[in-house]
């Protein structure tokens, strides 16, 4: 973010934006590895600025999380996402298609968390079983973190560690917490096929992963040789340019529509 952007943005300016309705959700598909067919898509917040156009969180989520902002947000993705999910299931009943939703360090320490995810989940009439709530490794470290992910857990919600790689969690601690999900970082999906200790750390993350009873998630796939890679080393899930970036819910909707047409062929 250039200086000019940054010194107009503050929360003052989040909290006008969000009056504004100026915030959207974006979606990106998530894959099965070992059928193809679309298992989810994950939910990502963008701000379009009248002056500075499209926002992405890197631009203003610090910004956010610094005031109560970043809890409107949350609840603003929150219902935005299981919205949808009452949409995809319209179009296609049977495929049980979710979503996946961000939370930052400070949504997941608000004791008010679990409250806003059952009013989300009733007022959509989506299932719990749904939903994941995707955690970076820092937000897991929290003394809170634990409780959090219990009161989610006991809901049905699924629960994702995200950018897993670039912290000092490790997989154990994880399963004492009762992770369902490991999203491999980008990073490391990058040097899938050329770099050798990348390739060594994924593998050994999928393999320690599934012997934990954790599925895998991988991030940033962009070629077919990091694609054959992973499925050789049973990766469960993907997403990635490969397929798709981040789009707008219609284009998510059309999705949903073509991939029930493939699915009844």
């Amino acid at each position: 973010m250039n200086n000019d952007r940054h010194t107009a943005l503050s929360p003052g300016a989040i909290e006008a934006g969000l009056d504004r309705g100026e915030f959207e959700v974006w979606y990106q598909p998530q894959l099965d590895l070992s059928s193809g067919a679309l298992a989810r898509f994950e939910a990502l917040v963008r701000w379009r600025h009248p002056a500075w156009g499209v926002l992405l969180p890197k631009d203003f989520l610090a910004l956010a999380e610094e005031s109560a902002e970043i809890n409107r947000i949350g609840e603003y993705v929150l219902q935005s996402a299981l919205a949808q999910v009452a949409v995809w299931r319209e179009l296609a009943p049977h495929a049980g298609i979710g979503v996946s939703v961000n939370l930052s360090s400070q949504e997941v320490i608000d004791e008010h968390l679990p409250r806003a995810v059952d009013k989300a989940l009733v007022d959509n009439q989506v299932p719990a079983d749904l939903l994941t709530v995707e955690l970076t490794e820092a937000a897991l470290m929290s003394p809170a973190a634990a409780s959090a992910v219990e009161a989610l857990k006991r809901r049905g919600v699924a629960v994702a560690v995200d950018d897993f790689g670039t912290g000092f969690s490790s997989l154990t601690r994880l399963r004492r917490l009762d992770v369902d999900f490991i999203k491999i970082d980008r990073s490391l999906v990058a040097g899938l096929g050329h770099d050798i200790d990348d390739s060594v750390v994924v593998e050994a993350v999928v393999g320690l992963a599934h012997t934990l009873g954790m599925l895998v998630v991988a991030e940033g796939v962009e070629t077919l040789d990091q694609l054959g890679r992973l499925s050789d080393l049973g990766c469960d899930y993907a997403q990635g340019f490969y397929w798709s970036k981040a789009i707008l819910s219609d284009d998510a909707r059309r999705m949903v529509s073509r991939a029930l047409v493939r699915l009844a062929v």
